[in-house]
């Protein structure tokens, strides 16, 4: 376990799964909204500096890459915060970033912002701010850039990150596509069709394509 600091200042231990060369992290962790009260979420305060301090732990470790989970975040900083904890640091290991949106970067702050506690007003903040640090960095804009608030746009511009489906490659990591063949029916935990939600999603996309015939496939937002 690390000790990294929350978003709104205190202190909490997350955990580090280290299997085989990897080492895993997960954002939500560090700055998750699941941490923030309802009354005090504000994105214009709150940024991505825990998730630094677990990726410069993971970094010390003897793996080969950081995988870092995307999602769930209480923040739309652009992985700012983030590249903040990790001044003058080299991390070692190849970083992977799992994000499960096709959301771009531009679009980050009016996705996702009002879920975290964004104003109109802040939300159109968020957007220039996000486009500045396009323009600062030099990286183009891409699908899924806008995972977590951004932070995937700036695990790739700081770090070098590979930007990966998440949903496929835990399917990979736990031998999914080999299970599937026996089961009857397929549960995930992602938005059921018709969610607001859903055009962004990759996860049902992933599990049940191409279609198997004779299988009964749920999202558990549908029970």
């Amino acid at each position: 376990e690390v000790i990294w600091r929350a978003p709104l200042g205190d202190y909490h231990p997350a955990p580090i799964l280290v299997q085989n060369d990897d080492a895993i992290i997960e954002s939500p962790d560090a700055c998750g909204l699941h941490l923030v009260p309802p009354d005090r979420r504000d994105p214009m305060q709150i940024d991505t500096f825990g998730v630094g301090q677990l990726i410069r732990a993971a970094g010390r470790l003897p793996v080969k890459r950081v995988i870092v989970g995307l999602g769930g975040s209480a923040t739309v900083d652009g992985g700012i915060g983030m590249a903040a904890a990790l001044e003058g640091v080299a991390i070692t290991p190849r970083v992977v970033a799992l994000a499960d949106v096709d959301t771009v970067m531009l679009d980050a702050a009016r996705v996702f912002g009002p879920q975290k506690g964004a104003t109109p007003e802040q939300v159109q903040m968020l957007e220039a701010a996000l486009a500045k640090l396009i323009e600062l960095t030099g990286l183009p804009d891409f699908p899924g850039a806008g995972a977590a608030g951004g932070l995937a746009y700036g695990l790739r511009a700081f770090l070098d990150a590979q930007v990966v489906p998440g949903s496929s490659w835990v399917m990979r990591a736990t031998g999914l596509p080999q299970k599937l063949p026996a089961a009857r029916i397929v549960v995930t935990g992602d938005p059921g069709p018709g969610s607001s939600n859903d055009p962004y999603r990759q996860i049902n996309t992933s599990v049940f394509a191409p279609p198997r015939p004779g299988r009964w496939c749920s999202s558990s937002a549908a029970w």
